[in-house]
């Protein structure tokens, strides 16, 4: 799928996510999904979408002239806890 950019065999990268995107996730292999959109941005019903296709959904908000130390532990402590692979998504992730 050309819209996820691999990272590596537990993570791939996206950025807005579409109707159509999300009911691919599942055939694309996703176990789940971290959402690092900032917190003025609208998410719509993309939670209750995700968890009714059967995969795991997290947000974690970043403003990204405020990522520090303390948020990048969060995140990284976040990756560990999610079934893989796990698909990390924000708007301006690539287009």
């Amino acid at each position: 799928m050309k819209y996820f950019q691999q990272i590596d065999q537990d993570c791939s990268i996206a950025g807005k996510l579409t109707h159509e995107l999300i009911q691919q996730l599942p055939q694309a292999g996703f176990k789940s999904v971290l959402n690092l959109r900032s917190p003025d941005e609208p998410v719509e019903d993309e939670q209750q979408r995700i968890e009714a296709l059967g995969l795991t959904y997290l947000k974690v908000p970043v403003v990204v002239n405020r990522i520090n130390a303390k948020l990048a532990d969060e995140i990284l402590a976040t990756l560990q806890t999610l079934p893989k692979p796990i698909l990390i998504y924000c708007a301006s992730a690539h287009e």
